[in-house]
């Protein structure tokens, strides 16, 4: 499989088969998502040790989309919002309920200080890889950026004790015990080490910034924590808020407004790509999937494609992967 870029990387299409109605197991050989520069877009809150190795397993309904014209997709659209009225237009957030549940607005379970835990810790073991990432912003941006360099090269035992601090604070609650309001101002406050303080940048900030682990502020680690209970065994995602679990079982585990994974038909057209591979047969469309942590881009689309003589010919080696967004 190649990938339609200026720079075509090399993947290889793997076929699982199942036995019976279990789970498929992904292959021994399989590469950890926390690998890579990257890595940790995708799994926030996590050090490498506690990353997963897979994205989330999430159910599969199968619904038929209807013939339509090439050259238009509305009769799929007008389909999938009869079969799926409540389809959400949004990300799910601890955020939309400040109105309806102002409490659960706030970090609710205990994961949401872990997650920080984790972050802090990525950044205090990444600490020299920061420094040298500083020490180029000055070349590249000027003396302005100095500043974040003496204070990395001057605190960084401060910087470690504060993890340290931060750590024993966390660990000794369980990750889905609810938090106390007065914790949750507590790990407000240990968050405004590490991020801009109202006008006042954090004194931790430098170490953190840029970092692969870097939470954009409590509400971002909030909101991971959430995901995760979307994904988590039924007695831990029985904790949340029944009008939280009802909002997510009917509209968020569906495709967002006019979005859905699709195999083969028209493949959803965002660039070129649909219109550049009209003579290909789409095999399979997954767009960005929040609950899964799917991200392609700026809420893009991955479409995999085949020409018909290499479909004819089982040549699943020739498949040819685009990845486009908004």
């Amino acid at each position: 499989m190649t990938t339609a870029t200026d720079a075509p990387h090399q993947g290889k299409v793997i076929y699982s088969p199942t036995i019976g109605n279990m789970a498929t197991d992904p292959p021994a050989d399989l590469v950890p998502i926390y690998h890579g520069p990257d890595w940790g877009y995708y799994v926030k809150g996590h050090a490498r040790d506690s990353a997963p190795d897979t994205f989330p397993r999430w159910p599969v309904e199968f619904v038929l989309l209807p013939m339509t014209n090439q050259n238009r997709d509305d009769d799929a659209h007008e389909l999938m919002g009869d079969l799926l009225p409540y389809q959400a237009a949004g990300e799910l957030s601890p955020q939309n309920y400040r109105q309806s549940l102002p409490d659960f607005a706030r970090p609710w379970f205990w994961d949401t200080a872990y997650r920080f835990t984790m972050s802090v810790r990525l950044a205090r073991d990444d600490v020299q890889d920061t420094l040298q990432k500083a020490k180029k912003r000055v070349q590249q941006y000027g003396p302005s950026y100095q500043a974040a360099v003496d204070t990395i090269r001057r605190d960084q035992d401060a910087f470690s004790a504060f993890v340290d601090e931060v750590s024993i604070w966390a660990v000794s609650h369980d990750p889905w015990d609810r938090m106390d309001p007065e914790d949750a101002a507590q790990l407000e406050t240990y968050f405004a080490q590490v991020r801009d303080n109202g006008a006042e940048p954090g004194p931790f900030k430098p170490f953190y910034q840029f970092t692969q682990g870097e939470l954009i502020s409590v509400q971002e680690a909030a909101k991971t924590t959430l995901v995760a209970v979307a994904n988590a065994a039924p007695e831990i995602y029985a904790k949340l808020p029944f009008d939280v679990r009802d909002d997510i079982d009917t509209r968020y585990r569906i495709a967002n407004v006019g979005r859905w994974h699709q195999m083969f038909g028209l493949g959803f057209k965002i660039g070129a790509a649909a219109s550049t591979h009209t003579h290909h047969h789409l095999l399979l469309q997954l767009h960005s999937d929040q609950l899964v942590n799917w991200m392609w881009g700026d809420h893009g689309v991955v479409q995999f494609w085949i020409s018909e003589d290499d479909l004819l010919a089982q040549n699943w080696d020739a498949v040819e992967m685009t990845l486009e967004s908004r």
